[in-house]
């Protein structure tokens, strides 16, 4: 496969080796694919999401920054779709999708207690990636299927406390 005079070739031994790499399947994420990721995810979809990274978040494990996604958008669409439809056909996430760099976070009061630190997960980009294609099939599905009542609205996109005339 050629995309912008870049050749990319993959092979289906090439998909199986990357699901054996794979780490063990967890129930919810089964539950996700099974059950509402039965729909493979287009390449424009993962286009649109990766020409939405926030190019000024750090790195994950893997070093990647989410520029280089970014603006590689355009190539690295179609391997990440192949890799992103297999990771939810067999209901598996790649291991190193897995990893996180923790770093501490300081919150308030002083800086020599622990307990005034929060631990933020720097994930990699791809990770990050996945994550926003789950999250936009439930989101939609959440929309789509369950009535959701004015006073449900503490995720709901365009809508807050403020608008509804409530305290948080």
């Amino acid at each position: 496969m050629t995309s912008e005079g870049k050749q990319f070739t993959f092979t289906r031994e090439m998909l199986t080796a990357v699901a054996d790499h794979a780490g063990d399947c967890c129930c919810s994420f089964c539950y996700i694919t099974n059950h509402l990721m039965t729909d493979p995810i287009s390449r424009n979809q993962v286009k649109d999401i990766l020409t939405k990274l926030d190019s000024m978040k750090s790195t994950g494990v893997d070093d990647i920054s989410a520029r280089v996604l970014k603006e590689s958008a355009g190539a690295l669409s179609y391997p990440l779709t192949l890799l992103f439809n297999l990771s939810f056909q067999i209901g598996k996430v790649t291991v190193s999708w897995k990893r996180a760099n923790v770093t501490p976070v300081f919150k308030s009061d002083a800086k020599e207690q622990v307990e005034n630190y929060r631990p933020i997960s720097l994930l990699s980009s791809p990770a990050k990636c996945q994550e926003r294609i789950v999250h936009n099939t439930i989101y939609s599905h959440v929309a789509l299927y369950l009535h959701v009542t004015k006073w449900q609205y503490g995720f709901a996109n365009w809508y807050s406390h403020i608008i509804n005339g409530q305290k948080p």
